[in-house]
């Protein structure tokens, strides 16, 4: 058990040196390029232990050598230890913990789901006339898409995947104004980029390595790049930056469901400045390309997978196998002295 835990935080910290260089990669990347080069390197992470039984090990003695013990002492020390405990001793308590942790964070993110469902099941859809108002569109234009009215929403939200359902406050309605075409601009560039999916994957990974923190910066930047893409998907639709940032300062000041997925709730700031400035910051020239910073993290990716450490002396490891720490030698078995 303890070379379970041994493989997790030795995946652990090679998946924290991969983000680390990635999320300093990212900063020299063009806006419309960011949110594409993050999900790349979340995939680069989840693959690590996969690529670790496929790649031939690449050993790296920097572990300390056990220093030998002398046979008489093993002797004395076997003949005075008590009774060996049950299997997996302590080990198993963190273990334990970690399971429950895990199916506490996916039993949540299930639960979540379920609420929204049933508020979608109970919204009122959106007419014909109301979609012409709102972005020019026809409700027979969205086959897999149900868009509705719902009282128990504060803040629009769009989940589910292929059928998806996008629900705006029953409050806007019959408000005259951009807020409900930006908002819903917004929502349906989730819809478009298939957002959900890769929510979800995000939610199982955090599910999976909430114990992690290096993971946790790059959630936050994949969220925040997520609702900045889709603002420029949005804008590209509706037109006008300031009157978009606008409704943006609009909902800020409201209450928003920061419990439920895709409720874009976070980032005003930077989402409010982006939406004045991204004709700028699209052109700018001054980022290198994503395909440089792709090359760098792939030549990252493969040494890190296939690093595994070891205690200097130790024999290396066969290809595909776990790293795992040195075994202590075992004790010799105290031979009685036979009486005169």
């Amino acid at each position: 058990m303890s070379e379970l835990i041994w493989i997790g935080v030795s995946f652990g910290l090679k998946a924290g040196a991969l983000i680390a260089i990635g999320l300093l990669l990212v900063r020299a990347l063009p806006p419309s390029q960011r949110l594409v080069f993050l999900r790349a390197l979340l995939l680069a992470v989840l693959a690590l232990p996969l690529l670790n039984g496929l790649l031939p090990p690449w050993v790296l003695p920097l572990l300390p050598a056990t220093d030998p013990i002398p046979v008489s002492a093993l002797a004395v020390e076997a003949a005075s230890a008590p009774a060996p405990a049950a299997v997996g001793g302590w080990l198993a308590w963190p273990l334990a913990l970690y399971g429950l942790s895990v199916a506490f964070l996916l039993t949540r993110f299930a639960r979540q789901l379920q609420v929204l469902r049933r508020w979608a099941r109970g919204a009122r859809p959106l007419s014909e006339t109301e979609l012409n108002d709102a972005l020019a569109l026809r409700a027979d234009a969205l086959p897999r898409l149900h868009i509705g009215w719902s009282d128990r929403v504060a803040s629009p939200v769009s989940f589910g995947w292929p059928h998806s359902d996008v629900l705006l406050p029953a409050a806007w309605r019959g408000e005259a104004g951009a807020r409900v075409s930006h908002a819903l601009a917004h929502e349906l560039a989730h819809v478009e980029r298939r957002d959900w999916l890769w929510l979800v994957l995000i939610r199982v990974t955090h599910a999976l390595a909430w114990w992690n923190p290096l993971l946790y910066p790059l959630l936050r930047s994949l969220d925040e790049e997520t609702e900045l893409a889709c603002d420029r998907r949005a804008l590209q639709r509706v037109g006008s930056p300031a009157d978009y940032a606008r409704s943006l300062l609009s909902l800020s000041r409201g209450p928003t469901l920061a419990a439920v997925p895709m409720s874009g709730g976070r980032y005003w700031r930077r989402r409010v400045e982006h939406a004045f400035n991204h004709r700028s910051e699209e052109f700018s020239m001054t980022k290198i390309p994503m395909a440089c910073a792709s090359i760098l993290i792939g030549a990252l990716m493969l040494p890190l997978a296939a690093c595994q450490l070891v205690r200097a002396g130790e024999p290396a490891p066969t290809a595909g196998a776990a790293p795992v720490p040195a075994a202590e030698p075992a004790a010799p078995a105290v031979v009685g002295v036979p009486r005169a």
